[in-house]
């Protein structure tokens, strides 16, 4: 079929081509090789909609373990709270259901065993596989679809991922599994205590393709707690359990000659993580290739320090090491290249966890009017405190702070003020951030006025964040409490260090 289809469009090469062209030729092979589709159904009208549509849906398997039934449901797929009025929320979806259960893992010769067409929101079906063994809809991900399933199924994927017959699911559909239950309790269509009992096949899990969305999960997921000290230092402890092994026993801590791309592509990202989370090897490293740095006789005339060492050691090194980077920004050479300064102050001011390093780079920038601050370096340093809590708390604390003098040095910059404001108030999530924000609103509500559009919008973010951290958060904590228990020693000692937040001795 597919040496058929290339030659009838190598035949016509000189002429423009429409979807509607590919979707014709595709029938007409279709039916040349006897392949059927439901009555009333053509490739043409099923792909229109995956097509154009900037959504697509989710289908819910719940399989009922008295009766022997099966269901599948179709929503459209949301990770945000939907709004209150929204056509896209009635769209539907020609499906096929792929099926693969457990006493038949064969992804060889996948197709359809039911479809779920437009007019078909749910369907229930006899279930052929035994209640003690699970089964995969939609395997390899051969349509653009996650899927949901019940609690039992849950479990029992969990329990098989964690066997010494994990592999038998390819790495394809292990990823999608791992990347289906962390979307599902992100967008609150379950517990997250499910979605973590998925990630804990990962410390025997070789596959880059499996590692890859967990680690896009750390980063939408760290970002929901990371107002929640206690929670977000156990949830470091956690990735910290099971990026140690990969780095160090997997994808070994030196590059090998000729090893695959993936690897170091691999090895980099761990790294990134373990020096985010402050793994004490990579720290120290770090900050001995600073050190070089700093015993420069003419350190402004270049910076001898790779990129990659500069966060840890602005996160987790001395005032004084933080203090030197501050003063190459205010020191920087015009005839070097400017993208070099604006990564330094982007460092400067997203990667520590010190408050004290965040309010002396705000009283240099903003409140000393140094001259070698730009507008446009105001709007970065503020801009990039929001992406840690540790940055916005500081940034919202200075705020309320200073006010006045603040109001009266933008009185003229009404863009930057109005984005300082948005930088201070929009990333909180917890109820202490809400009031917060409630009493500053409260309090100078007559100052407001040209921002008072943007405060009502962020409250009202605000209010949604909020619900999800009532919901997942106290979730999320026993989970992770209850883990840790069990971690051994090291992980142990590395919590109460980071924690703690211990800035390692100095380098030699």
């Amino acid at each position: 079929m597919d040496d058929n289809f290339l030659l009838t469009f190598s035949n016509d090469a000189s002429r423009s081509f429409y979807a509607n062209d590919i979707f014709l030729h595709l029938d007409t092979m279709r039916l040349e090789n006897n392949l059927s589709l439901p009555d009333g159904l053509s490739i043409s009208s099923i792909a229109a909609p995956w097509i154009t549509r900037d959504r697509v849906p989710v289908v819910t398997v719940t399989r009922d373990y008295e009766t022997g039934n099966i269901t599948f449901k179709q929503n459209v797929y949301l990770r945000e709270v939907p709004p209150a009025s929204n056509e896209k929320m009635s769209y539907l979806w020609d499906i096929p259901i792929i099926k693969v259960s457990q006493d038949n893992l064969n992804f060889s010769e996948l197709k359809p065993n039911i479809w779920m067409t437009k007019s078909d929101s749910s369907i229930t079906i006899k279930d052929d596989t035994a209640k003690e063994q699970f089964v995969i809809v939609n395997p390899e991900e051969i349509g653009m679809f996650p899927v949901n399933y019940d609690l039992c199924n849950w479990n029992m994927l969990s329990e098989f991922l964690q066997g010494p017959q994990r592999e038998n699911i390819p790495v394809l559909t292990r990823a999608k599994l791992l990347h289906d239950a962390w979307n599902m309790a992100y967008a609150g269509n379950f517990c997250f205590a499910v979605a973590f009992n998925m990630t804990l096949f990962l410390k025997n899990e070789t596959s880059h393709v499996v590692w890859e969305p967990f680690f896009t999960m750390i980063d939408h997921v760290g970002k929901r707690i990371r107002e929640s000290e206690d929670v977000a230092a156990n949830f470091r402890a956690y990735i910290f359990s099971l990026l140690e092994p990969l780095y160090k026993n997997q994808l070994g801590e030196t590059p090998q000659p000729n090893e695959p791309s993936w690897k170091a592509h691999m090895r980099g990202i761990a790294k990134n993580y373990l020096c985010g989370v402050g793994y004490h090897p990579c720290v120290k490293e770090a900050r001995e290739q600073y050190k070089k740095w700093m015993k420069d006789d003419e350190p402004d005339e270049g910076n001898p320090v790779a990129n990659e060492f500069i966060c840890p050691v602005f996160r987790w090194g001395t005032m004084e090491e933080w203090e030197f980077g501050l003063e190459r920004v205010i020191n920087f050479p015009l005839d070097r290249k400017m993208s070099e300064r604006t990564y330094l102050l982007k460092t400067l001011a997203g990667c520590p966890i010190d408050k004290m390093k965040i309010e002396r780079l705000l009283n240099v920038t903003i409140l000393n009017q140094n001259s070698n601050f730009s507008d446009a370096d105001i709007h970065l340093v503020y801009s990039t405190l929001t992406g840690s809590a540790t940055g916005y708390i500081t940034l919202f604390d200075f705020v309320v702070d200073h006010w006045d003098e603040m109001k009266q040095r933008f009185w003229n910059k009404q863009h930057l003020w109005n984005g300082l404001v948005d930088s201070a108030t929009s990333s909180f999530t917890t109820q202490e951030g809400y009031d917060k924000v409630s009493q500053l609103y409260s309090e100078r509500q007559a100052d407001f006025d040209p921002v008072g559009t943007i405060m009502s919008k962020v409250m009202g973010d605000i209010e949604e964040h909020l619900k999800w951290t009532k919901k997942n958060l106290p979730i999320i904590e026993e989970w992770l409490k209850n883990h840790l228990a069990r971690k051994p020693s090291s992980v142990k000692l590395f919590l109460s260090q980071t924690a703690t937040r211990t800035v390692y001795p100095t380098a030699g």
